[in-house]
């Protein structure tokens, strides 16, 4: 029994053994010829029974000896004449109860300990249960998250993997950053993304493609390569990736927020030898990374990137030096005659007109052997330049050979071709 219920237990027990005292008093005035001793006996285990019951061994020896006392009163009156307790042998009875109120006490509190111990052992148990249940359920849902961690890193390996596989293949600088722009947004799961050029002699952001934007709207913004044209312009003129979370821990960066043109959560520049090529802008995803995990991921799909881009450039310089002419920077003899094929086909089909001028320097062979070859370069450098400059832009400007030149143009009528003629002349 707790601390707090056993005052009570000793006022019920006290009342109880009072009540029964007074009781055996009324009614048994005589101990000489008392009869009653069943009656006693029964009436005085009820306090030694209930002190068994809730109170412990030496609390029960206690009430037990209160009740000897109290029966000896009860039978031998006030003057406490021992006779009547030995005659009727109630006293022996009573001293029995004294003792077997102590044992019977003593074995009930510890089957009471016990009890409780019980009770406390299944409240321990149900509690640790419920813990563990607690638990698994944790670590179901963890594993469950770093399953779905695992295969969104699978995902992303995979598609920095298609994308090295894919980049070498493709040599057109604008085809290629629209395939990166496609594994961008696979990548980090973006709904809106864009890619710009970065002039950074210039100082300017020219627009490339974009996803889930308006190409309209950025094609048409002036963005500058600097903190003026936002988080786009700080990652183009510092080459380092720019995010929201980065802006947020750094107060003193948040003017870029009010200076973006345009949404962005983050943006990756594509560096090659320290120079920043492109820049990467992510407005809106799906799904938000870690935000280490989208750097290293971001930076590896810019250093691939960079890698394919300075290939194409290169290759993109190889296709232009086996097209052109070395000395004039004029579309070479072989080159000529591939467009001159292709626009003869598209002016028949068009039912356009089609004029080729055939140009030569007079007595340039003559000059050439007496200045030079130096003068005489300088000379089909000059002449070059001067076609060039005189010619529309749909026209085609080559080195026939030598010191012939030729140039075609398309869709005039013969005024403006006889005009042309004559300005070049």
């Amino acid at each position: 029994m707790d601390s707090q219920n056993k005052p009570l237990a000793w006022v019920a027990v006290a009342l109880g053994i009072v009540i029964i005292t007074l009781f055996v008093r009324s009614y048994a005035p005589d101990p000489e010829g008392i009869n009653m001793r069943g009656l006693i006996i029964f009436l005085y285990l009820i306090p030694i029974g209930f002190s068994i019951f809730f109170l412990t061994g030496i609390e029960s020896l206690i009430i037990g000896i209160i009740v000897v006392a109290a029966g000896a009163y009860a039978v031998c009156g006030p003057h406490y004449t021992l006779g009547p307790l030995f005659s009727t042998g109630i006293i022996w009875q009573l001293f029995a109860f004294l003792i077997l109120s102590f044992w019977a006490g003593l074995l009930s509190s510890r089957l009471r300990n016990q009890s409780f111990q019980s009770e406390d052992s299944l409240v321990r148990i149900e509690d640790t249960s419920a813990m563990l249940q607690t638990e698994r359920v944790r670590l179901l849902t963890q594993q469950k998250k770093y399953a779905e961690d695992i295969n969104s890193l699978n995902s992303m390996i995979i598609t920095l993997s298609d994308l090295a596989k894919e980049i070498s293949s493709i040599l057109d600088p604008e085809g290629l950053l629209k395939l990166v722009m496609g594994k961008a947004v696979k990548l980090f799961s973006a709904k809106t993304c864009a890619i710009f050029h970065v002039d950074t002699a210039a100082n300017k952001l020219s627009y490339a493609c974009s996803v889930g934007y308006y190409a309209d709207e950025l094609s048409d913004l002036k963005l500058t390569a600097d903190e003026e044209s936002g988080m786009a312009g700080w990652c183009a003129k510092n080459g380092k990736f720019m995010s929201m979370d980065e802006i947020q821990r750094n107060p003193h960066l948040s003017d870029l927020l009010r200076q973006n043109k345009f949404p962005i959560i983050f943006c990756q520049p594509i560096v090659q030898h320290g120079k920043t090529l492109a820049v990467i802008c992510v407005g809106e995803v799906e799904k938000k990374l870690d935000e280490l995990e989208l750097m290293r991921f971001a930076s590896t799909l810019a250093n691939l990137s960079a890698i394919a881009m300075e290939n194409a450039k290169f290759v993109d310089g190889m296709k232009e030096q086996a097209i052109r002419d070395g000395l004039t920077g004029l579309y070479n003899h072989m080159y000529f005659y591939e467009l001159l094929d292709d626009k003869m086909k598209n002016v028949r089909k068009a039912g356009t007109a089609l004029a080729v001028f055939l140009i030569d320097i007079d007595h340039f062979k003559k000059f050439n052997d007496t200045y030079g070859h130096q003068l005489g370069d300088f000379i089909l450098q000059k002449t070059a330049a001067i076609l060039s400059s005189n010619a529309q832009k749909t026209d085609v400007v080559a080195r026939y050979g030598g010191e012939e030149f030729a140039i075609v143009s398309i869709g005039n009528n013969t005024d403006v071709i006889v005009k042309l003629a004559e300005g070049i002349r």
